[in-house]
């Protein structure tokens, strides 16, 4: 709760003690004063026919320090009368200004002063002055039998963005209703209660909040409490509203519908005009197939003899895949004019599904990553084909086998050096290389990767790697 200092040159407090206004001698930085409660501020102000004029915290928790000036007299000028005023204030800052200006709008549409309270959450008696009086959060009356309302989801369709708990209730006032049937507010002669929070999160949800219930007041100023036939066509009214929303949002899903439906028929005419062309290519297959019936095994027959060169030693057919063994592949590398011994090679070919996959009979090497089987095919005998993941598959569909045995070997058999992979062909066996050679070779590039060098296979630095393997013998 909030304590208020209010200087000791403002008021007098023999005056104070005659309005019977309860206060504690207080000083501030050097200034002397009294402090006034959240709860006796509005009793202080009213009694003094003064409102605060600026407010500002103090090095003490929950003391704000305020000063006042006075509508008709007394030590600080009130100036000129204002239309509308706030009084208290304890919600969202980014609200205050638009609430001012409502309540100037409303002070022109009655012809009297208003005045805004916000006791937040507390209750108020009623003010029998010349002001119009506005309490937010308030009511003059407090549920007895221990039951708080959190507040309605939304009034006059607005949606209501703090819903705090209230115990107000109607008292012997004029009750303000919502087209959803709530009792929000009443009015008590010139005092408007809202019994909700309506200030709290600063939204414009609130500030239509607001004046809505301005609007209210003003109806039942000038004609009086909303009788059963109004509320009855104000009920009626937002009743053809629902029907109507739900009838516009049953017609949108219906168009939503149509048009789904329209686009799948339009895809399934696609997918049968594609199943009739499917149909009949196959059909025709079949008619060439049978017209060829006999001279099946001789044309394998010499598709399977195509599959034997100089490079391929042995081929098996198990199950749908088929198996090529090939002799010693060797790759050059483009830098140096040296020609790297890969090794013997089983390819393997799924019939079915197309996919190729090479294992390395000889050796696996740890270039690019662990284990490879080549400079472009890694540990799980995938490679990195481009184009070629586009040409085997075809192949293969097509029954093309020599074909595609003789890609494959290509594949291995040359490199990209400017890809990533390809780059480390290098830590292959040079051929006619020795073994002792080759690991002095492949011991001395690896020394120069793990001190963060990157070696190059140009023939200054191989034979300088070279050198330093011979120094190492030495």
């Amino acid at each position: 709760m909030v304590t208020y200092f209010v200087p000791k040159e403002t008021i007098e407090e023999s005056k104070l003690r005659e309005k019977e206004i309860p206060f504690n001698p207080f000083n501030v930085d050097g200034t002397d004063g009294f402090l006034v409660s959240q709860d006796d501020i509005e009793k202080f102000l009213n009694a003094f026919n003064c409102s605060i004029n600026n407010e500002s915290g103090t090095g003490y928790d929950g003391i704000h320090h305020i000063t006042v000036k006075f509508n008709e007299s007394g030590a600080v000028s009130a100036g000129p009368p204002q239309p509308a005023e706030i009084v208290t204030w304890n919600g969202s800052d980014g609200l205050k200004k638009f609430f001012l200006d409502a309540c100037k709008e409303l002070s022109g549409s009655l012809g009297k002063k208003v005045r805004l309270y916000v006791p937040h959450g507390r209750p108020a008696n009623g003010l029998d002055n010349e002001y119009f009086n506005i309490f937010v959060w308030s009511g003059s009356k407090i549920n007895d039998k221990d039951a708080t309302s959190s507040g309605p989801e939304r009034m006059w369709d607005i949606p209501v963005s703090c819903r705090d708990s209230s115990d107000f209730i109607q008292s012997d006032g004029i009750p303000i209703i919502t087209m959803e049937g709530d009792c929000v507010g009443e009015l008590v002669k010139d005092n408007l209660y809202i019994f909700h929070d309506c200030c709290h999160n600063g939204t414009q949800e609130e500030i239509n909040l607001f004046k809505r219930f301005l609007q209210e007041a003003q109806h039942i100023m000038k004609h009086g409490a909303r009788g059963i036939e109004e509320l009855r066509e104000m009920y009626k009214d937002q009743y053809v509203k629902l029907c109507k929303n739900r009838f516009k949002a049953r017609s949108q899903t219906a168009e939503r519908t149509i048009k789904e439906e329209e686009d799948r028929l339009h895809q399934l005419k696609e997918k049968t005009v594609t199943s009739i062309r499917r149909l009949k290519e196959a059909q025709i297959i079949i008619a060439a197939l049978k017209n060829g019936a006999g001279e099946e095994d001789a044309k394998y027959a010499q598709e399977f003899d195509k599959l034997f060169t100089d490079k391929i030693k042995k081929v098996t057919c198990t199950g749908n895949t088929i198996s090529a063994f090939t002799n010693v592949l060797f790759c050059e590398d483009p830098r140096t004019r040296k020609l790297h011994e890969i090794g013997e090679f089983r390819i393997t070919l799924d019939i079915n599904t197309g996919r190729v996959l090479w294992n390395n009979l000889t050796r696996k090497v740890d270039a690019y990553e662990s284990s490879m089987h080549a400079p472009h095919i890694f540990k799980s005998g995938e490679a990195c084909m481009g184009n070629l993941s586009e040409v085997l598959p075809e192949l293969i569909a097509n029954y093309e086998f020599a074909a595609v045995i003789s890609l494959t070997i290509q594949f291995v058999e040359s490199c990209n050096t400017d890809d990533p992979a390809g780059y480390f062909v290098f830590l292959w066996p040079i051929k006619g290389e020795s073994g002792n050679a080759y690991k002095t070779r492949v011991a001395a590039i690896r020394r120069k990767r793990s001190e963060g060098q990157r070696p190059h296979p140009s023939e200054d630095v191989v034979e300088e790697m070279e050198a330093e393997a011979e120094d190492d013998d030495e």
